[in-house]
């Protein structure tokens, strides 16, 4: 098997197997993280109807891993490759929840992938309580969350608790104008656009074209 079958076929074997028996799938996943950081070719060749599967195992890969570095370069990959699922099929609605999951989970870290796609300045520490005073490049992570949660609400999904207090919450502050220093509350959609494809669009330059398999700044 070529090292893009392996991932692919581990993928889905991690997936399958995570809620099940996390051990198992932790063989599977690990796998994955060793060629990611060692033989990385693979991941300018994942086709479109393989990169969800590819962008959950690196959602689940969230779970096995503690360092910040490593951390970001999961999210980073997690994002890149469940949003190219979603273009293969854009009613695929498990893949918006694992990418809502994967901005949640990995925002203290990927917004500064964001921040290097958008040329923003981030400071080494970030207060993640104090959420009134968030750098802007955190706020775009928000809003990306934001609006993946009205695609979601459209189909009437049903919500666990603590997504759907995540969803309440994040209403909230977007009717107190919360991102209002970003863009217009009737400009939100089209800038959150906007703002996937430049960061889509950043991390298809660094993965097809020079190669990246490690972000971190």
């Amino acid at each position: 098997m070529t090292n893009l079958e392996i991932v692919i076929h581990n993928s889905n074997k991690a997936n399958d197997l995570f809620h099940i028996d996390r051990n198992e799938a932790g063989m599977y996943l690990g796998k994955i993280l060793e060629l990611t950081f060692y033989q990385p070719d693979f991941l300018s060749k994942v086709p479109y109807e393989s990169a969800g599967s590819v962008g959950q195992a690196y959602l689940n890969l969230l779970d096995l891993v503690t360092e910040q570095k490593v951390f970001q370069t999961l999210s980073t990959l997690g994002y890149y490759f469940l949003s190219h699922g979603l273009e293969y099929n854009q009613h695929d609605y498990n893949l918006i929840h694992k990418r809502i999951v994967i901005l949640n989970l990995g925002a203290q870290t990927f917004c500064r992938t964001i921040a290097k796609a958008k040329d923003l300045f981030l400071p080494n520490y970030i207060d993640f309580a104090d959420w009134q005073n968030f750098p802007v490049p955190v706020k775009y992570i928000l809003m990306l969350e934001l609006k993946d949660f009205e695609r979601l609400q459209t189909q009437k999904i049903i919500f666990p608790h603590d997504m759907s207090m995540r969803k309440q919450w994040l209403n909230e502050i977007f009717e107190f104008g919360y991102f209002n220093d970003v863009c217009s509350p009737s400009d939100i959609s089209n800038f959150t656009l906007t703002l996937h494809n430049d960061v889509m669009k950043y991390l298809e330059n660094e993965i097809n074209q020079k190669g990246t398999f490690y972000f971190y700044r």
